[in-house]
């Protein structure tokens, strides 16, 4: 609640965070995701941030994707691309589980986060769980956020 009060107060501080998150997806985690969802609620940034974290999840699950189905990379750059995708479907479950004070303020952000993540999976072709153990497809990853939530 406090960011988005900084936020509205100077704009320029939201232009920052989304810059950083956009151009380098490896700094998200759980913090960063809560922050973003904060920033969401500002009119100017709404789509501007929820189009950040849904790059960064459809963006870590096609990666890992492409590599998983590519012949000539080297096996650690599969597990790294792996590696990578859990670590972003574990931050944003992390970002919404230790929301529980204080979050009626992002509960908007969350739910339309998901949603956008349900219509995501609906657009990619094929199918979106891969059958790796231990990866949620993006569709998976939205009904469990919003299991989590409420």
């Amino acid at each position: 609640m406090h960011v988005n009060f900084a936020v509205k107060q100077d704009l320029s501080l939201g232009n920052e965070v989304i810059g950083i998150v956009k151009s380098d997806f490896e700094v998200i985690n759980h913090f960063v995701v809560a922050v973003v969802l904060s920033i969401v609620r500002v009119r100017r940034f709404g789509e501007n941030a929820i189009g950040v974290l849904k790059a960064a999840v459809v963006g870590s699950q096609k990666d890992y994707r492409v590599s998983r189905d590519c012949k000539w990379l080297p096996d650690k750059v599969k597990e790294e691309c792996l590696e990578t995708a859990k670590y972003v479907e574990k931050a944003f479950i992390k970002a919404i589980n230790e929301s529980n004070c204080g979050r009626e303020h992002v509960v908007p952000s969350i739910v339309q986060f998901c949603f956008i993540l349900l219509e995501s999976a609906n657009e990619e072709t094929g199918k979106v769980s891969d059958g790796a153990e231990e990866l949620m497809g993006i569709e998976e990853l939205g009904i469990k956020l919003l299991k989590t939530l409420f």
